[in-house]
């Protein structure tokens, strides 16, 4: 600190501003002009010590004082103004640091500060760019600018995130990845036992459905094959593939019409022609039109005989023509059209398959082994030849043959021969071959893949959802009180049948299905799929005239009424009815000593004058070891379960 300086007059203060004008004055003027500065000095002094405290530099002041160099005195604004402006200076220092460590913001960059040192500031402005560019890039990567939480919390939300895309990963892996051997050794336990059977009846109900739904007729394609610039129908192939359009839509009236239209203009146009047939079938299946089936029939025959055709068209067209005779009855007249086109498509693979299928089905088992053959000349691994060509084998009873064509058709490429009758058939050779393991995993699998109701319900042609048992009552059905009326007449049913049997010795029929291991086993039928057969009724008028008046019986297209006899030492096959439509009544006439049959796991015998009931879509077996004959009068009545229009609806069996 400066040494402290005394006034001549001993007081502390600023030196006065002015000089004195005159050193000779009078001592009265003298004493008033010091009595003046010393106020004056006094004033001076009191506001430079408010001065100093308003701007918080009083020390600074009295040092300087001391020093005589004291600031200048300026007024309270211009030091509230100095404040502000030493406020602002320290703000933009603290705000030009915090900028050095965070990026510019789009306003702050579009007004750079002025640069004094070009090379600096270009330094300083290309670190800020990087540093800017990095943080965009962040920013960018987590999508939006992280709320500010602890680390710990941070943390916290890392592990949680983690963990839900973890659960969701293994949910998702669930849903693809079928249940362990483990996992299915262990049901959840069933909470409401009647929810659970219903849940399961459902299933089965669907299950049915789907199988009903398999089987249903697929609906007529048209030909989607493109029009060869040489032929006929080329020039109006806009116009075919509009009516094409029509027929996809199911709108099977509008696209006849414009058939029909284009083939009076253009009469040679084999595609018109085969869509006329295609609209046509479709038509007869929604109107139930046997009149518009034989129309269809005529157009496909057209196109199946077109000379010149293209090939395509023709093989279409007498696949059409063949499906719909058959399903007329006409499988021979089918399989005389299609020898008359075979021999400009003897190397058809299509035409031999149909050829041998409606061969079988006329049971022209010779032709069809022919057209078979030739068909895997041509196509060694054709599945529906292998299977079909085992099922001739099989009919000829050639067992050991048969066996590896059908096990080949069922692994191979054809779902036609995959149908319900290869497994049944090849489970039967099966049988007959000694094999009963092999048969009964052949009628599981068939089983499992809906072909079968069961493994021992083995029935092909089947109603949904009816009531399933090998054996009944008569009072479990509603034919209790037909059943007794027949009852009561039963000698008068023996008497005419034994007269038909001793008068004429050809009056029964060998049965002819080659169900018997071994024996004699005749049959005398009355009725046939809902028909009565005149000639035979004529033998025994009085029994005819009871189950004419029977309607469920007579009627049944799915049974017969006939008499059976059996001669000792016959032995049946184990074996199923076609169809579960039906029930089987069994009356007794004439009944020896040992003679059995099994149905399902019950083995039964049979009494004279009494009824048995059984369902023959169940496996069944009879054995006669007696020492004389058994008559039995067999009667099939329509499955109680079946409704009206179902007895109405049902193709024949």
């Amino acid at each position: 600190m400066a040494v402290e300086k005394k006034s001549s007059r001993g007081a502390k203060g600023p030196p006065p501003k002015g000089k004195a004008k005159s050193s000779s004055k009078s001592s009265s003027q003298s004493s008033g002009s010091g009595t003046l500065i010393a106020v004056a000095v006094l004033g001076v002094l009191v506001a430079g010590v408010v001065y100093a405290h308003q701007a918080g530099h009083l020390n600074s002041y009295v040092e300087a004082l001391q020093q005589g160099s004291a600031p200048s005195q300026k007024s309270p604004i211009d030091a509230v103004k100095d404040e502000i402006k030493n406020a602002d200076a320290e703000f933009q220092q603290a705000e030009t640091e915090k900028d050095a460590k965070t990026p510019p913001t789009k306003d702050a960059a579009s007004k750079p500060a002025k640069k004094v040192n070009p090379e600096e500031d270009k330094a300083a402005d290309d670190k800020k760019k990087q540093e800017g560019d990095a943080a965009k890039k962040a920013k960018k990567q987590q999508g939006s600018a992280p709320s500010q939480k602890s680390p710990i919390d941070a943390v916290k939300d890392e592990i949680k995130n983690a963990d839900a895309e973890f659960q969701q990963a293994e949910t998702e892996k669930d849903a693809k990845t079928p249940p362990t051997k483990d996992a299915a050794s262990k049901p959840a336990k069933k909470v409401n036992p009647e929810e659970d059977k219903a849940a399961d009846d459902k299933k089965k109900q669907e299950g049915d459905a789907a199988k009903k739904a398999k089987k249903q007729k697929k609906p007529v394609r048209i030909l989607q094959a493109s029009i060869g610039a040489k032929e006929a129908d080329y020039e109006i192939r806009q116009e075919i593939r509009a009516a094409d359009r029509l027929h996809t839509k199911k709108k099977y009236q509008e696209a006849l019409t414009e058939f029909r239209r284009l083939l009076k203009g253009n009469p040679k146009c084999i595609r018109c022609k085969y869509g006329e047939g295609a609209a046509l079938h479709e038509l007869a299946d929604k109107q139930r039109s046997n009149k518009l089936v034989q129309e269809a029939i005529a157009a496909y025959k057209e196109t199946c005989t077109w000379s010149g055709g293209r090939r395509s068209v023709r093989v279409a067209g007498c696949l059409a023509m063949s499906g719909r005779m058959s399903f007329m009855g006409q499988s021979r007249q089918s399989v005389k059209l299609l020898d008359t086109v075979l021999a400009d498509l003897s190397e058809d693979v299509k035409i031999l398959e149909e050829i041998g299928l409606q061969c079988l089905i006329s049971a022209m088992n010779k032709k069809a082994k022919s057209a078979l053959t030739r068909l895997l000349e041509l196509d060694p691994e054709n599945g529906f030849g292998l299977g079909h060509l085992g099922f001739v084998y099989k009919l000829e009873l050639r067992y050991e043959e048969a066996v590896p064509l059908m096990f080949a058709g069922l692994r191979g490429n054809d779902d036609r021969s995959r149908e319900p009758r290869f497994y049944y058939h090849l489970g039967d050779a099966l049988q007959r071959l000694n094999r009963s393991d092999e048969a009964y995993e052949v009628y599981s699998q068939g089983a499992d893949s809906g072909n079968f109701n069961s493994m021992y319900q083995r029935s092909t042609y089947n109603a949904p959802n009816l009531k399933a048992q090998p054996w009944w009552t008569p009072e479990e059905t509603p034919y209790a009180a037909d059943i007794k009326r027949i009852e009561k007449h039963w000698k008068t049913i023996r008497d005419e049948g034994l007269a038909v049997m001793n008068l004429n010795q050809g009056g029964f029929d060998k049965e002819e299905e080659n169900l018997r291991k071994e024996g004699d086993w005749g049959q005398f039928t009355l009725f046939q799929q809902g028909h009565v057969l005149e000639d035979n009724c004529r033998k025994v008028p009085k029994t005819c005239k009871i189950m004419k008046s029977i309607k469920d019986a007579a009627g049944c297209k799915r049974g017969q009424v006939k008499y059976s006899v059996m001669q000792p030492g016959t032995v049946v096959w184990p074996h199923c009815g076609p169809t579960n439509c039906r029930l089987r009544f069994h009356l007794g006439l004439v009944v020896p000593d040992d003679v059995h049959i099994r149905c399902g796991n019950d083995t039964r015998t049979w009494y004279e004058g009494k009824t048995i009931v059984f369902d023959d879509s169940f496996e069944h077996e009879v054995w006669h070891h007696g020492k004389s004959f058994r008559m039995v009068f067999i009667m099939d009545f329509w499955h109680p379960d079946l409704t009206q229009r179902q007895k109405e609806e049902l193709s024949p069996i």
